[in-house]
């Protein structure tokens, strides 16, 4: 809940703003954090992540500096709209955002728009490995034999593991400076949808090249932190 809707809801028959029940939250030392919502993790997959922690443990931040990052999220307006984020080393990669007519996202069509956009990076930097994580367009045998062919190396990745992965942050800050900046996006004459790709391509300019190196420069951590955890999640 927000600070308004404490206000016009639990609080409501105090009659004080959002603003009072935050200040008084605050001085007796509440603070509000982001949920987490962390995918289950059965003893095998701990026993997974922790081998896969232990194996990556000593990689310095040079050698993840040599992945070439993947992933995807939801920004909403109303219905769903998803984005496909291709990044690189010390440089952001483009931002791809998925048309609605595009249909699902399978291995036919994750083929088709996704894989020659990582094809074109990693083909200019053959030194770059591709991290994916095992969403079922990814791991499907028709993208690995499409990566394959186009001599595309994955590296391996642990299942149920969005705690390792350094990019689930930068959602948070791309969907923050989208709130921030635009609260009523999908109001006015213009299609949300036309909107919403405009936004989500100004919130993706927005966050710094820097701020990915920072991110990525704490894969030591997380590796450490998933072996202090047996394997369980961890605070990232």
């Amino acid at each position: 809940m927000t600070y308004l809707e404490l206000a016009a809801g639990p609080f409501r028959h105090l009659g004080v703003s959002d603003k009072v029940i935050q200040s008084e939250l605050r001085k007796r030392g509440y603070r509000r954090h982001p949920t987490h919502k962390n995918p289950p993790v059965t003893e095998q997959i701990k026993k997974v992540r922790k081998e896969w922690a232990e194996t990556h443990v000593h990689w310095t931040v040079e050698d993840w500096m040599s992945i070439l990052w993947t992933d995807e999220t939801r920004v909403k307006i109303g219905g769903h709209s998803r984005e496909w984020v291709t990044r690189k080393v010390r440089k952001k990669g483009p931002c791809l955002f998925w048309e609605k007519e595009w249909g699902t996202i399978d291995s036919e069509n994750y083929c088709q728009k996704i894989v020659p956009l990582i094809d074109g990076m990693v083909s200019m930097r053959l030194w770059l490995s591709v991290m994916q994580d095992n969403a079922p367009p990814h791991a499907a045998a028709r993208t690995m034999e499409e990566m394959g062919e186009r001599v595309i190396t994955p590296i391996s990745w642990p299942p149920n593991s969005p705690d390792i992965n350094p990019i689930e942050a930068v959602w948070d800050n791309l969907k923050n400076y989208i709130q921030l900046n635009y609260p009523s996006l999908g109001s006015g004459k213009k299609r949300p949808l036309d909107k919403l790709r405009l936004v989500v391509k100004e919130a993706w300019d927005s966050v710094s090249s820097e701020y990915f190196v920072k991110l990525i420069g704490t894969m030591p951590a997380r590796c450490k932190a998933v072996i202090d955890a047996d394997g369980g999640p961890t605070k990232y």
